[in-house]
């Protein structure tokens, strides 16, 4: 019998991701490097890596090198947030998750239970 993979979607914890936009909107880095982001978030360089910059670069916010996108320079505009977010959704995550999960008004605990089944 095959196995099934483990699927994995990007997150970045709520907190980090507006302390990081906060820092993005105050100046926009010329590189975002694993210092930049463990400084900014007051966190260890290595849980940086693993956990911050990997999402970033999925979301298009970041290149490889580390060098902010155009994406990610909206991002930072409010009045650009919400198409920049709607973006992220469309490249990043699966259409029946946005077709099951579509306003506002859908329970968090739902959406978490979407994860745990599809990403066992």
């Amino acid at each position: 019998m095959a196995e099934e993979k483990k699927k994995g979607y990007p997150k970045i914890p709520k907190a980090n991701w507006f302390l990081l936009r906060d820092k993005f909107k105050q100046r926009t880095p010329e590189r975002v490097s694993p210092s930049y982001v463990a400084t900014a978030l007051g966190m260890g360089e290595a849980s940086a890596s693993a956990n911050i910059i990997p999402p970033l670069r999925v979301f298009g916010l970041i290149d490889e090198a580390g060098k902010p996108s155009d994406l990610a320079y909206d991002w930072r505009d409010d009045s650009k947030y919400a198409e920049v977010c709607k973006q992220i959704l469309e490249n990043t995550y699966p259409q029946e998750l946005r077709d099951l999960f579509h306003d506002r008004g859908a329970a968090t605990k739902d959406v978490e239970n979407w994860f745990a089944r599809s990403a066992k």
